[in-house]
């Protein structure tokens, strides 16, 4: 990534300065560290995301990347909104969202469940099953870029981030705030 120039702050001279030599970091995110690491990891997740978005149109995938494994979820049957929140991690609301953009798109419908028809069982439409096909058809594609990535960051992170999601779900992020607050106040 090439060097940002800034003008010179005291117009005292025509030339222009890298942030490097303002004495500014390339990156204020990076350079707040871990604190901030949520804000890092929602960066990436924004990058990958418009990555695919792009890449989805230019080879006729209609739906969202965010929403494709809800699509993987109800591929074999139909599922209940509430199951789905459960099955991938979810709120109750984000999947609600999910299901009202998919459905927008035609590429999943909605009706309530014969058993219980206070439940609204989701499934994937004729058209909902083409794009989860071609989906399932750039599988290939995308480990290789990603493992390509995770080379040339040297970064084997794949594990880990489960590692850390297991952690938790054992033990959610606001408790593990509200117990490093109370230590620190002593």
């Amino acid at each position: 990534m090439p060097k940002q120039r800034i003008s010179n702050p005291d117009k005292t001279s025509p030339s222009r300065q890298t942030k490097a030599e303002l004495g500014m970091p390339d990156d204020f995110v990076e350079a707040l560290g871990l604190p901030f690491l949520a804000r890092i990891m929602d960066r990436l997740q924004d990058k990958f995301a418009q990555g695919f978005a792009e890449w989805y149109c230019e080879i006729g995938i209609r739906s969202p990347v965010r929403t494709q494994s809800l699509m993987r979820a109800i591929d074999e049957q139909p599922r209940a909104v509430t199951e789905l929140a459960e099955l991938l991690g979810q709120s109750h609301p984000v999947i609600v969202t999910w299901v009202k953009r998919l459905t927008k798109i035609g590429l999943v419908s909605t009706a309530a469940d014969p058993r219980d028809r206070r439940r609204t069982l989701v499934r994937l439409t004729a058209s909902g099953r083409r794009d989860l096909a071609r989906q399932k058809h750039t599988e290939n594609a995308i480990l290789a870029a990603y493992r390509r990535l995770l080379s040339d960051a040297d970064a084997q992170v794949f594990e880990p981030l489960w590692r850390i999601e297991t952690q938790l779900r054992a033990r959610s992020f606001v408790d593990r705030l509200r117990d490093a607050h109370a230590e620190q106040r002593l």
